[in-house]
């Protein structure tokens, strides 16, 4: 049961929202009965910091054939190659596009091939649709969250929806210091949202209602708070800003250890060709590691390849136009789960809908802050990187870096 009550702010009698509070009654996790016929198992229910155990729900049968994977460079029109391309019911093409070299044009340059799938990989099994779409949804409740704070979502020029951990209070303080300042932004204006999961501390939860007493920008959903959970928090916030966010004109979404320079990255996708609709920007991986060991250990039940054979995104940040809000956020609840996010959304379900990628793998320093610190030093405006992996502490000089207008 959602109880749902208005609070008026201390520090701004005018600021009201209201913050939506599951009551006792409700169970979550591992203490709600999913659905028999079709279920998805909960990591919650036994959660500690080890590995959990995430069996897969049951999804369509699958048909066995014996082709091989294939990369092919995409066909002509109407051609025989084109005819004997196996392709499975859902989407599995990808494009993937880089700024041309070429000054004189300035030119979007696509490089599309055809996955050919073959149904006994292990993989396959994330691109069957669930037979029901609801097995998620105990997930994806909204416990906390101000009511309006995407209501007037088309006067602002992007929404930031940021994957943030409850405690980093402090690098939530930083976003809101540089990109819900219009001075520091200008002519860009920025929504900034931050999504969060439930918490095991008392003291803990009530530090985060405080905070959003004060900013009313936390969105809280059902699911707990975990590394490997980070997936229901993937889904919880598509859903949330489809639902929330009208007249939504970009959604950059990004996690709350990334420093961007906004005036670059606005100015850059605005530079692109053809991005209206149906597109991804992002750093592209593409054959990424299946890792058996360390943080990102996958068990041979969950993926058997020792690669991913298509190409997804580094989550940490990713430019989406408004369309694919709507259609990934469905296709995610119709997708078996898979705990790692940036493969689960940016490549399973951007491969089912079809999404386009745009790569600006160049543009972005990672975790390489000399980097991004050497290049504004040098080239200031000059310089054109979007982003860098920091700490809260770094965020001032690195912005006073990106208005270095003396460099050479």
């Amino acid at each position: 049961m959602l109880i749902a009550f208005h609070l008026t702010s201390f520090f701004d009698p005018s600021h009201t929202h209201s913050v939506y509070i599951i009551a006792p009654s409700m169970e979550l996790g591992g203490n709600q009965q999913a659905n028999q016929s079709n279920s998805v198992s909960d990591p919650q229910s036994n959660y500690d910091s080890k590995v959990e155990t995430i069996k897969l729900p049951k999804t369509l049968n699958i048909l066995t054939i014996s082709s091989k994977l294939q990369v092919k460079e995409l066909p002509k029109a109407n051609t025989s190659e084109t005819k004997n391309l196996v392709k499975p019911k859902l989407l599995n093409e990808h494009t993937v596009s880089r700024p041309t070299q070429d000054k004189k044009t300035q030119k979007t340059t696509k490089l599309s091939t055809y996955i050919e799938v073959n149904r006994t990989r292990s993989y396959y099994k994330y691109l069957i649709n669930l037979t029901d779409s609801s097995t998620y949804e105990k997930y994806l409740q909204t416990v906390m969250a101000n009511e309006s704070s995407c209501q007037n979502a088309s006067s602002y020029d992007a929404i930031l929806a940021v994957h943030s951990a409850p405690n980093n209070v402090e690098k939530r303080n930083m976003f809101r210091w540089l990109y819900t300042d219009y001075q520091k932004t200008s002519p860009y204006k920025i929504k900034v949202l931050f999504f969060i999961g439930l918490v095991k501390s008392p003291s803990l939860e009530s530090q985060l209602t405080n905070e959003s007493f004060t900013f009313g920008d936390l969105v809280q959903g059902s699911f707990l708070d975990a590394y490997k959970n980070l997936t229901y928090k993937a889904m919880f916030s598509y859903k949330w800003i489809d639902k929330h966010c009208s007249g939504l004109k970009l959604l950059i979404r990004s996690d709350d250890d990334v420093f961007m320079d906004v005036h670059n990255l606005f100015s850059h996708w605005r530079g692109l060709d053809d991005v209206s609709n149906n597109t991804i920007a992002c750093d592209i991986v593409q054959n990424d590691i299946v890792w058996r060991t360390g943080k990102w250990l996958l068990k041979t039940s969950e993926i058997a390849e020792e690669t991913f054979p298509f190409p997804h995104c580094r989550g940490y940040f990713a430019l989406v136009t408004p369309d694919l809000v709507s259609r990934m956020g469905e296709t995610m609840r119709l997708t078996p789960f898979f705990w790692i996010d940036d493969v689960f959304v940016y490549g399973f379900v951007a491969q089912k809908v079809g999404a386009t990628y745009v790569s600006v793998d160049k543009r972005m320093a990672r975790w390489n802050e000399s980097k991004f610190t050497t290049c504004f030093q040098k080239f200031g405006r000059k310089c054109s990187l979007l982003s860098v992996l920091a700490k809260p502490e770094q965020f001032k000089y690195l912005f006073s870096l990106t208005r270095n207008t003396t460099a050479i």
